[in-house]
């Protein structure tokens, strides 16, 4: 019960982060200088997380099975045994996790596939040697059943189970994978599948992009871009195969087409137009959020970019200290700041009476708030802000640009907005 819990608790909170855009954003703030470093540990946390929850359930588990069932086999190998086979179970989860972007449907699945696989272990065959050896280190459900079968067989002739020895035969189950083979092949299965889950993840979202840098050719400017593009074409599937039986693909989309801006430093600048005309395109690409289709883009990554998405991305069970002070310590590339400092910026972003709440109890207004003092925190040179004021009534508004007017001149800011009040409501420079 415990491995199924896991799996599906595991791959849907990291579908749901990713539905939600909690991954997107940490990618985004972090101040990595290699994409693969953030990523690496996230994943990293995760899979430390849940097997620190797990833990007492796998010893459990070692020392149930052997009470009841396996009373001549030593109480260690048991108890070793599914803590290794907890860990790859963990890491097959996240390897599985990388193929969704929707919560609901990765967990059921997860669960689903390795119990069809751990009954074929039980019911087909017999298996050859080979067999079980390439099956058990490709599935930790299979490597469970047949590392049970083992230990079995040494129970049914009332021997202790000897790891470096191949069990005695039972009827026509006959293969002579010694013990201590499925537990390599599971330490196997714990250190490459997060990779696997990595390089998916990558495959499948990944939005890095060489023309993107976190540094800047000019000692004057914070942003850079030049002649920047962004096209979204259709798929090799649609452009090629569907073609061919009659299916008319997709246009090209020119979400952007050859845009340079130069933002200098501690200057307000927004991209002004309706909806639809590239802005979101245009900072997302800034961000890391997207791929960049030609051009060139150019930023200082100094203390992480700030990021203040268009739609709020953030845990429901968490303070608003505690978002601020995730992010700082994210953000921060030298010391982090001390809990006094984290409560001065909350209450900058007018959130001091907020301080412990819940952020699902947060208004819209307040979200947004915390949404900024998220990106404020860590001392990010460069915020992205897109359309922050967006839904908001207007004393919610113009409080909100008090706050980026406050902290104008250590910051460089870029907006996104289709008010026009708001462009005349800060004194900035705009590109429409």
């Amino acid at each position: 019960m415990s491995a199924l819990a896991l799996r599906y608790q595991l791959t849907g909170q990291m579908a749901l982060e990713r539905e939600g855009g909690i991954s997107q954003l940490v990618e985004a703030m972090s101040p990595a200088k290699k994409p693969w470093h953030t990523q690496a540990a996230r994943l990293l946390s995760n899979h430390i997380a849940f097997d620190l929850i797990y833990l007492p359930g796998w010893v459990i588990m070692g020392i149930i099975i052997r009470q009841l069932a396996f009373k001549n086999t030593s109480l260690g190998i048991l108890i070793i045994y599914h803590i290794l086979v907890g860990g790859a179970l963990t890491s097959f989860s996240i390897f599985g996790a990388s193929f969704f972007r929707k919560a609901q449907l990765s967990g059921i699945t997860l669960v689903i596939i390795p119990i069809i696989l751990a009954i074929i272990a039980q019911v087909a065959g017999p298996y050859s040697t080979g067999a079980v050896g390439v099956l058990s280190l490709l599935f930790p459900s299979m490597n469970y059943v047949w590392f049970i079968v083992y230990v079995a067989r040494f129970e049914r002739v009332l021997q202790p189970t000897n790891l470096v020895k191949a069990a005695p035969d039972y009827e026509d189950i006959n293969w002579t994978l010694p013990g201590i083979a499925f537990w390599i092949l599971l330490i196997i299965q714990i250190l490459v599948y997060p990779i696997l889950g990595a390089l998916v993840e990558r495959w499948l979202y990944g939005t890095v992009s060489k023309e993107r840098k976190t540094s800047t050719s000019s000692p004057d400017h914070s942003i850079i871009l030049s002649s920047f593009s962004k096209h979204w074409t259709p798929s090799w599937f649609r452009a090629k195969a569907l073609s061919k039986i009659g299916i008319k693909p997709p246009e090209t989309v020119y979400a952007v087409n050859d845009f340079s801006i130069r933002a200098r430093r501690g200057q307000i600048m927004v991209l002004l137009g309706a909806n639809g005309s590239g802005k979101s395109t245009t900072l997302d690409a800034i961000s890391g959020l997207n791929t960049v289709t030609s051009g060139s883009i150019e930023i200082d990554g100094t203390g992480g970019l700030g990021l203040c998405p268009q739609k709020n991305v953030m845990w429901d069970e968490l303070t608003v200290f505690e978002h601020v002070q995730i992010f700082n310590r994210l953000k921060s590339s030298g010391s982090t700041d001390n809990k006094e400092t984290i409560e001065q910026l909350i209450r900058a972003c007018d959130l001091g009476h907020k301080m412990k709440a819940l952020s699902k109890t947060l208004s819209g207004g307040q979200k947004r708030k915390l949404q900024l003092a998220m990106m404020f925190t860590g001392g990010s040179k460069v915020c992205c802000v897109d359309e922050v004021s967006s839904g908001l009534d207007p004393l919610s508004r113009r409080k909100i640009w008090e706050i980026l007017l406050a902290e104008r001149g250590d910051r460089t800011f870029l907006l996104t907005t289709h008010f026009l009040d708001e462009v005349r409501a800060l004194p900035l420079v705009y590109c429409d």
